[in-house]
């Protein structure tokens, strides 16, 4: 019952973001970019998790895609309604400034501040300039790759969200924010 319990957390399913300066053509980011296939899981070892809890999110954590978090109430316990897990966001650090946020507006009042728990991210992970979801990586190495010059990606930093245009730059923006109602969507990918 209690796997069930952590299983059917919410799972808050953001598509890509990045953060980068100037935007990077298609050579340059497929380059940059993660396999799209398989997820680690990393474990704050400071977030007071037993052994068991460790082994439910490694479990569960293992089934989503990256960039996710885990954030829990260190007085509630992992299996608590305060328990947030999101998946799919452009970085680990978005991710995990997402579960907190989410955590603590679940936490029960008075309780102490949510804490990290742990990272879903790209197998053999490392910080890199371009970094998008898994399926936002497919997208561009899938339907990006494939739309005619001019092309554009843009992505939300705070939603995850992304849409990418044959045509220009701008259309890519406004597309992003259309879907997503985020204002802080930017080009990462110019072709």
């Amino acid at each position: 019952m209690m796997l069930r319990n952590l299983i059917s957390l919410a799972i808050a399913i953001a598509p890509v973001t990045a953060a980068l300066a100037e935007p990077v053509d298609f050579s340059t980011a497929d380059q940059m970019l993660f396999d799209p296939d398989g997820a680690e899981v990393a474990i704050f070892p400071d977030a007071g998790l037993s052994d068991e809890d460790r082994q439910r999110i490694a479990v569960v954590g293992s089934q989503q895609v990256y960039y996710g978090a885990f954030a829990i109430s260190p007085d509630e316990g992992l299996l608590s309604e305060a328990t947030a897990a999101v998946a799919n966001f452009n970085s680990a650090d978005a991710a995990m400034r997402a579960a907190l946020t989410e955590c603590n507006t679940r936490r029960k009042s008075g309780t102490a501040q949510c804490v990290p728990a742990a990272h879903i991210r790209p197998k053999g992970w490392e910080a890199r300039t371009l970094q998008l979801s898994a399926t936002g990586t497919e997208a561009v190495r899938g339907d990006y790759r494939a739309l005619p010059s001019p092309k554009a990606f843009a992505a939300s930093q705070s939603t995850g969200g992304w849409a990418m245009t044959s045509g220009s730059a701008d259309d890519a923006v406004s597309e992003c924010a259309s879907k997503t109602g985020a204002e802080d969507c930017t080009v990462v990918l110019r072709d």
